[in-house]
Formats: C-alpha cells, structure tokens, sequence
C-alpha cells in the first residue's frame, strides 16, 4: 500500500468534501480518503498495483474540482 497527499482546489463544504471523497473511493484500488476542507487536500490510502495518483487526481477532477 501506498499513502499520497492531494492538495485539491474548489471545495467550499461538507457537501464538496463528501464528494471528492467519494470520487477517490471510486477508484478500483482505493482504500481509504481523509480529506480536509481546511487543508484543502487529501490523504489517500491506495494499492499501486491496482491504481496511481494520476487516476485518482482523475477522479476528483471529472467530481469538478482541480487536483
């Protein structure tokens, strides 16, 4: 497993920061999000095997926000 840190632009609230959460977890591979509105970013837990950062940075980007 691997652990990467996302700055991510665009969430404004609760309901953003749902979003983008749910759009990593989407990602085949994925295995845990912590995103934070104040940072503006995410942690995020994947398996390289399955997934990497340019298609979880995809994910959140197709979500609407700039990753």
């Amino acid at each position: 497993m691997k652990t990467e840190t996302i700055q991510i632009e665009g969430m404004a609230c609760e309901k953003c920061r749902e979003k983008v959460r749910k759009s990593i977890m989407s990602v085949d591979g994925s295995i845990s999000a912590d995103v934070s509105l104040e940072k503006k970013a995410a942690v995020v837990e994947y398996d390289p095997e399955k997934t990497d950062t340019e298609k979880i940075r995809e994910s959140v980007r197709k979500a609407g926000f700039k990753a």
